[in-house]
């Protein structure tokens, strides 16, 4: 009788170890799963910050837009410390260029030009302004800075005593401009710009 009381209660024992065993696997393999999880987790929200705005790609950005704008100046430097080339007066060729002609929406006349590839200290541009046959030159200075030289613009007022001058001398229709510049230091012509006057 004892023995078979022992028998039970060793089996019995041994279900409950089993059991018990299982139960514990089980938990270690679930803390695993979750911390693997936590891990990937952790892992893809660091690549996030990286590649989608994060601290590292504004640092990326930033090297980025400094050294493009260093690669922009030095080509403006090498732009503007250039050989400009020579005639056969021995004058820098300069090159004039209309930048706008006219008549604005208040009914004034208005031309204006500028020397793009020099920086000239003193100089005339002289605005050759033609209506087929006719023609007429308007000579103005010139406003110098650091990269090239502005033509002072001819500007004509809707009904002042030059507007009516030249409209009068010219005629309407579709007017033509280019600059001619001269300097003791550069000359150059543009090239013809149209515009329409009634």
């Amino acid at each position: 009788m004892l023995g078979v009381a022992l028998l039970v209660a060793l089996l019995c024992f041994c279900v409950y170890a089993v059991a018990n065993y299982i139960s514990k696997k089980s938990e270690n393999t679930s803390d695993a799963n979750v911390t693997e999880d936590i891990n990937t987790a952790e892992y893809i929200i660091a690549e996030n910050k990286n590649s989608d705005g994060g601290e590292d790609k504004n640092d990326r950005q930033e090297t980025n837009e400094t050294a493009l704008s260093d690669v922009k100046d030095a080509a403006e430097a090498a732009e503007k410390t250039k050989e400009v080339a020579t005639n056969d007066s021995g004058l820098k060729v300069a090159k004039p260029k209309v930048t706008y002609a006219g008549i604005e929406q208040n009914g004034s006349l208005v031309i204006s030009g500028e020397i793009s590839n020099i920086s000239d200290t003193a100089g005339i541009c002289s605005f050759v302004i033609q209506n087929g046959s006719k023609s007429t030159v308007i000579e103005h200075g010139i406003l110098p800075n650091a990269k090239n030289s502005v033509c002072d613009a001819v500007y004509f007022e809707k009904g002042s005593e030059d507007l009516i001058k030249n409209k009068n001398e010219l005629g309407a229709g579709e007017w033509s401009v280019k600059i001619k510049y001269k300097s003791n230091y550069a000359e150059g012509e543009s090239e013809t710009t149209k515009f329409k006057v009634d």
